[in-house]
């Protein structure tokens, strides 16, 4: 990793880092203030984090998409991404309390990644080169970032919904956003995600069928991936079709991201499903 590129990936850390800590002291007191900081400091390191990877792009000339550290690192990116733009459009700061986290998370596991050899970048096979695994990736990558988001949002709505059931005073509560808020925001983002991997999917069977002559194996990252698809699919049909919303979606919704979880954890631990496509694979 390039000097200039480790030190913007630190920054970026460090404002994500504090962008943590004031959502968080704006969940707990709602002060206005620290949602400001908390913002000021998620865009800086967005910026900076932006920077980081395309001081990267130029160091290996590829699109940084190819490693463990290069996906993670762009899941973050992503994530904070469509935090940020939905933010802008609902004005609840509230909600980055929950998702910030996750970004931080994403940042840790990316750098211990790198550290622990998985990081080079230099000398891809020449199938990775295809523009076709390039948009498979980033689809990819763009449709869990909207599941982490549906995830941030059902999550609070499962803890606003106990804490009405249970009639109880708490000013901490009386900050979340109304239930209706939560349940609309969480199915859109589910929506976007779902659609993307789709194309995720598609994309993924071209990509295969043009650089290995053939576009299906059920691996285990792959049955995983169709996994997650099935049950959001479930999300989506419940929805439409029944009428399900509120409490059960959330429940879904919950339990897809830990399918997301599932299709990476097995991407990160045994590595991609390009050798299942290689001869004697």
């Amino acid at each position: 990793m390039a000097q200039l590129e480790v030190v913007l990936f630190w920054l970026a850390i460090a404002g994500y880092s504090v962008g943590t800590i004031a959502y968080l002291t704006f969940l707990a007191a709602k002060k206005p203030k620290a949602g400001q900081i908390g913002l000021i400091a998620l865009v800086v390191g967005w910026v900076l984090h932006l920077g980081a990877i395309l001081t990267r792009w130029i160091e290996v000339g590829h699109v940084p998409l190819a490693t463990q550290f290069e996906f993670l690192s762009f899941f973050a990116w992503t994530t904070v991404a469509i935090y940020l733009f939905t933010e802008a459009q609902t004005k609840q700061k509230i909600i980055g309390a929950f998702a910030v986290p996750i970004i931080w998370i994403l940042m840790g596991a990316s750098w211990i990644s790198y550290i622990t050899g998985g990081a080079e970048g230099a000398g891809i096979p020449a199938t990775l080169q295809s523009p076709w695994f390039v948009v498979h990736v980033t689809v990819a990558v763009v449709s869990f970032a909207s599941f982490a988001l549906a995830f941030s949002v059902a999550l609070i709505y499962l803890l606003q919904e106990k804490h009405l059931k249970k009639k109880t005073t708490s000013s901490f509560f009386k900050r979340l956003p109304p239930l209706g808020t939560l349940d609309h925001l969480s199915y859109r983002s589910v929506v976007l995600g779902f659609a993307l991997l789709t194309v995720t999917l598609i994309t993924g069977m071209i990509w295969a069928q043009s650089a290995f002559g053939k576009f299906w194996v059920w691996d285990p990252k792959l049955t995983a991936a169709v996994a997650t698809w099935i049950i959001f699919g479930a999300y989506l049909h419940a929805r439409l079709t029944a009428g399900w919303q509120g409490r059960r979606s959330a429940l879904i919704a919950t339990i897809g991201f830990a399918a997301v979880l599932v299709t990476f954890g097995i991407s990160y631990f045994t590595g991609a499903h390009l050798e299942t496509f290689l001869p004697g694979g």
